[in-house]
């Protein structure tokens, strides 16, 4: 028996990158864009626990 990984819902699924990076042939992949300075505003909130 072997295992394999399927993805549900593959063509809804996207991967994130920093906003201008550019991942050559991924970035069409890497939709979704982090933005940083947000990132930075909300540091905090984001470590911190429940």
């Amino acid at each position: 028996m072997q295992y394999r990984l399927a993805l549900a819902d593959i063509s809804d699924q996207k991967d994130w990158r920093i906003e201008n990076a550019d991942h050559g042939p991924l970035s069409t992949f890497a939709r979704g864009k982090i933005d940083l300075v947000k990132t930075d505003r909300h540091w905090t909130d984001i470590l911190s626990p429940l």
